[in-house]
């Protein structure tokens, strides 16, 4: 009888496998969960392409032989994930961003990155496009945890740190605290914020013209 019951566990739990793996040649998941696949944002292979559906979200053969080699780089998908995942556009909202990297917390070899950068994300609403208004703003640390297959990068979740919490910023790797606390911080930030929301004005420009 034991024997029996031993049999069929293992025939419902090949089953059960079988039946989660829904991967074929030309289409991979990366998340089975249509909720998962709001929180996350990922990079394809060379002439694959992403698609979202209500049954989980991954990589599919393009339907066409263009390449894209920028969106599979890790800066456009942090660029990405900070707008459609930290913040997201709504209407005549549109959410801009650009950033700096502090520091890189492991290994490049690691499967696991944690990417310390400086971020600067504004929801502008250009609905009068003559006097378009920054309507918030976020400009501080974000903790990227970053993971990486052979094939993908994915970024699974973040964390917003309060610079001017003594208590949030020691949460930080201890070369990101060091800059922040450092004699030389208040400057560079200046500089930083002027860099930073150049970047973004030029983005805007960019869809005016569009």
């Amino acid at each position: 009888m034991k024997i029996k019951n031993i049999l069929l566990a293992l025939i419902l739990t090949s089953l059960v496998l079988s039946g989660c793996n829904k991967n074929t040649e030309d289409k991979t998941y990366i998340e089975t969960s249509g909720r998962k696949c709001d929180k996350i944002v990922f990079t394809c292979p060379q002439y694959q392409e992403a698609f979202f559906e209500s049954g989980g979200c991954g990589c599919i053969k393009s339907k066409t032989t263009i390449d894209n080699p920028d969106g599979r780089t890790l800066q456009s998908l942090i660029a990405k994930y900070l707008v459609n995942v930290v913040t997201k556009p709504e209407g005549k909202v549109n959410t801009f961003t650009d950033y700096m990297v502090m520091n890189i917390a492991n290994e490049e070899s690691s499967k696991t990155l944690t990417y310390e950068v400086w971020a600067m994300i504004r929801k502008i609403d250009h609905s009068d496009e003559e006097n378009p208004k920054v309507i918030s703003e976020i400009n501080s640390p974000i903790v990227l945890e970053i993971e990486q297959t052979g094939t993908h990068y994915i970024i699974r979740d973040h964390k917003i740190v309060d610079y001017k919490k003594a208590s949030e910023v020691k949460t930080l790797s201890q070369k990101s605290q060091d800059y922040i606390n450092s004699e030389e911080f208040p400057k560079h930030k200046k500089e930083i914020d002027l860099t930073l929301a150049e970047s973004i004005n030029v983005q805007l420009e960019l869809l005016k013209q569009l």
